[in-house]
């Protein structure tokens, strides 16, 4: 850059420098001024990319963590989606009979609802029944998730070679789906035009629940 800078500055300079010979007007005095001029109009319009270049990246906008802050509704609907797959992905392998698979996957449901209730039980329910001032709605959900929880149990309590294993597994993942829909049509709605922090909930479930998976 600087070299193409310096001929161009060079070339002009001669250019000028012949112009100022040939004409009687322009003494001979300006001609240092003249070359100090061009050097630096010469040089300005060589660094004048790069100046913009790094303006432009220091005002470039930058993600950081604040500007992705948790979302309680969110993650709470995230979880009814990875659960709502598992039970579909039990469907297949009950068609493959895969029996180990089943027992796996049945157990990392079963943990998986647990921990979800007892989020939902801790932190999001108190907070949405206070804001939201239905009691018989948010009561539902709790009888709700105690009848997940007799189910779960007795899922945990069986062995895989019980005939009655996959039914159990099928019925909660009818009952939680049904619970499922309930609360993202009734209960979500309702907190989301209440005045609650959703965002600072959302990171108090996340930190909980990291805290839960680990035991």
């Amino acid at each position: 850059m600087w070299d193409i800078a310096r001929n161009q500055n060079n070339t002009c300079v001669s250019v000028l420098t012949a112009y100022i010979h040939c004409n009687p007007l322009y003494p001979e005095s300006i001609l240092p001024l003249s070359r100090i001029s061009f050097f630096y109009i010469i040089l300005e319009i060589a660094i004048m990319p790069t100046t913009h270049q790094a303006t432009t990246r220091k005002t470039a906008p930058r993600t950081t963590a604040r500007h992705q802050k948790q979302h309680a509704i969110t993650l709470l609907t995230e979880d009814h989606n990875r659960v709502k797959k598992m039970f579909k992905d039990y469907e297949k392998l009950c068609k493959k009979d895969d029996a180990e698979g089943k027992e796996t996957l049945a157990g990392q449901i079963c943990q998986a609802l647990t921990v979800h209730s007892q989020l939902e039980e801790e932190i999001f329910y108190p907070v949405v029944r206070e804001a939201i001032d239905e009691d018989k709605m948010m009561n539902e959900a709790i009888i709700e998730h105690t009848t997940a929880k007799d189910l779960i149990a007795q899922i945990q309590s069986m062995r895989m070679s019980d005939p009655m294993y996959d039914a159990a597994v099928t019925v909660l993942g009818e009952y939680i789906n049904h619970h499922v829909q309930e609360e993202q049509n009734e209960i979500f709605p309702k907190a989301r035009k209440a005045k609650i922090d959703l965002e600072k909930l959302g990171i108090e479930i996340a930190e909980r629940k990291k805290v839960l998976m680990e035991e």
